[in-house]
């Protein structure tokens, strides 16, 4: 049983499965919308100054990091990038909350 558990988590891609895929969608959706997030945080300006470059860049960051992650070769660098990423982000988000 271990066996096939182990099998099935380092499963190499050889063809874009349906679970990868919708993790990946997943993935690039929370990362995209924390990274506008953070950029718009960051931004010191009224509301239309920070909302404009976060509706431009989300669909383009949306691109990027979906492909990003659907090139990793297992589910579990898929799932890893996801979770670095998102750890870095909301420190990121939270440092820059504190600071500005």
């Amino acid at each position: 049983m271990l066996e096939k558990t182990k099998n099935f988590m380092y499963e190499s891609k050889s063809k874009i499965g349906l679970v990868h895929a919708a993790l990946a969608c997943i993935g690039a959706v929370l990362l995209s919308y924390l990274t506008t997030m953070l950029l718009s945080s960051i931004i010191i300006g009224d509301f239309a100054l920070k909302i404009i470059p976060s509706m431009i860049l989300t669909p383009i960051l949306m691109s990027f990091y979906g492909i990003w992650i659907l090139f990793s070769k297992t589910r579990i660098l898929a799932i890893k990038k996801i979770c670095f990423t998102f750890v870095l982000l909301v420190v990121s988000l939270i440092f820059s909350i504190k600071v500005f």
